[in-house]
């Protein structure tokens, strides 16, 4: 693995190495190359001025011959993607070029992937690749994130490059993703993919971010530039006080003997990023039952099902991985966890045979009613309406918890909750409510499906969902906890002199709201420090 990570004393990220025999427990490489202290750093940033002085991070690498690593490199205006080679995974040389500026006595080598040209959707960041080398069509395929510089907070995409050596690419002239429509938990940013290609699909993982929390989400294509995104994210923050509650992100992705391995990022508070793992049978959220089939011999169609025993198929049939629209159907899955839609046999194609075919059905999703906390003042009545939408089979007397955590700046505290049922009857949807009084300060307010898991899945992390609500105005009050403190002072502190897109910015520190975090906000924390709702 191959991993950024920063030095307290110096928040410039570096890459490191480390390994594992199972994926779960991991040793840093034990010698540090950066001249800090610790194990496992193998790449720095380079000497000020050059084009990745300040940050090298996000490493991509492909073992082909030799380790070929892709990183991006940040100069403390703009995120470019650079190029090293190595022998042994530890030992790194940039490439010896500066395909990006052509300087490299000013600006350094190594950068092999520039902005894109004035006015371009990607003028401003590209960063966060994912390579992969297409065997078929002997090139090497790049997708990465970009946004522009059109206005003063730029929203992130994902763009698409291929080349033959991978050092030489030429890009494809627009997105090939975008964030989600407005109210969709991508609606800002979309970011980081992660791809692979499976049975001539290309899959991909990603990050995207609503303006509270980030997630990762799922898409799948047959080219490689049209995609079709999965309608939820697949793998959502972690429970209140996890370690992962408040981001997930980052996510790097294998297939292994059927089953999906994911490593990620994830973060409980600011700056305190940790690596998890995840893991699942067919790259989503599904609902998995062992059922017994019955076929009509006459179409080869599934005609009935129960939820006991196992089907052996003896015929031959074609099996398809990856997935498409036919995914937001049913679909019945084989021992290895590929696909078969939607749920008819094909003899005539030819393909593989296989046993134990499980049939399995979208877990419920979650979605919070537009508008009904607008304007809420505290004392008033706060009234949470959210329909729920069930894909799968019927389902009745669901328990569905709303709970209210007050979060400050290192505390998440549940001060409500109530439990109601709800029944859903086979593709279609809900709708149930939850009334709470508003008091000052800031909170999360959470709607479990399901709490006690008392319906078997495969995957929890969906559902659940929040909204964010911030009562009172108090200026200078960057966590929201009705004082002026100073952990106030020490989130504008640590935000100081940064702008929108930049790692350390914090918009809690903003309160002139015009995305640069300068002393004139260190000012209003100091003026009002004391002061309380």
């Amino acid at each position: 693995m191959w991993y950024a990570g920063n030095y307290k004393g110096d928040w410039r990220d570096r890459i490191g190495y480390a390994t594992s025999n199972d994926g779960l427990n991991w040793s840093k490489y034990t010698i540090n190359r950066c001249n800090l202290p610790g194990d496992g750093c193998v790449f720095s940033v380079e000497v000020e001025g050059m084009w990745d002085d300040k940050y090298v991070y996000h490493p991509a690498v492909i073992k082909d011959g030799t380790y070929k690593m892709w990183y991006s490199g940040f100069d403390g205006d703009h995120d470019r993607i650079g190029y090293a080679t190595s022998n042994d995974g530890i030992t790194w040389f940039r490439y010896n070029d500066n395909l990006c500026t052509g300087n490299m006595e000013e600006d350094g080598v190594g950068c092999i992937f520039n902005l894109g040209e004035k006015n371009e959707w990607d003028d401003y960041y590209v960063f966060g690749a994912s390579i992969i080398y297409d065997e078929e069509e002997k090139i090497y395929k790049m997708w990465y994130a970009g946004c522009d510089s059109s206005i003063s907070f730029c929203f992130l995409k994902i763009g698409y490059a291929i080349s033959t050596d991978g050092i030489h690419w030429m890009r494809h002239k627009t997105p090939v993703l975008f964030p989600g429509a407005p109210g969709s938990w991508d609606v800002y940013d979309v970011y980081e993919p992660a791809v692979i290609k499976s049975g001539g699909v290309y899959e991909m993982w990603y990050s995207g971010f609503d303006g509270y929390y980030n997630r990762i989400g799922y898409a799948t294509s047959t080219n490689g530039i049209n995609w079709t995104k999965y309608p939820d994210y697949v793998l959502g923050t972690g429970e209140s006080g996890e370690w992962d509650s408040l981001s997930v992100e980052t996510p790097a992705v294998i297939k292994d003997n059927g089953t999906y391995k994911m490593w990620y990022s994830g973060q409980k508070g600011l700056l305190s990023y940790k690596i998890g793992y995840a893991e699942n049978k067919i790259g989503y959220n599904i609902l998995h039952y062992p059922d017994s089939i019955s076929l009509d011999a006459g179409n080869n169609n599934v005609t009935e099902w129960n939820y006991n025993g196992t089907l052996n198929v003896t015929k031959t049939i074609t099996a398809f991985e990856g997935g498409l629209n036919e995914y937001l159907k049913n679909c019945a899955f084989d021992e290895d966890g590929n696909c078969i839609t939607p749920l008819t046999f094909n003899s005539d194609k030819g393909g593989i045979k296989i046993s134990n075919i499980a049939v399995g059905y979208f877990l419920p999703g979650l979605r919070f009613n537009e508008s009904s906390e607008s304007n809420i003042k505290p004392g008033e009545n706060l009234t949470i309406k959210t329909g729920i939408y069930n894909a799968g089979s019927e389902l009745n007397n669901i328990k569905i918890k709303f709970s209210v955590f007050n979060i400050t700046y290192n505390e998440t505290k549940e001060i409500f909750s109530e439990n109601k049922t709800i029944n859903i009857t086979g593709n279609s949807s809900g709708e149930i409510s939850f009334n709470w009084t508003v008091n000052y300060g800031y909170y999360n307010l959470t709607i479990f499906i399901d709490p006690d898991n008392g319906v078997a899945e495969t995957d929890e992390f969906n559902n659940y969902a929040f909204r964010l609500l911030r009562t009172g105005n108090l200026a200078g009050d960057a966590d929201w906890d009705c004082s002026v403190d100073i952990v106030d002072l020490m989130i504008v502190a640590q935000a100081f002199h940064t702008g929108a897109g930049d790692v350390n910015y914090d918009e809690r520190a903003d309160f002139k709201k015009d995305n640069f975090i300068n002393i004139l906000d260190l000012a209003t924390a100091g003026k009002n420090f004391g002061n309380r709702c």
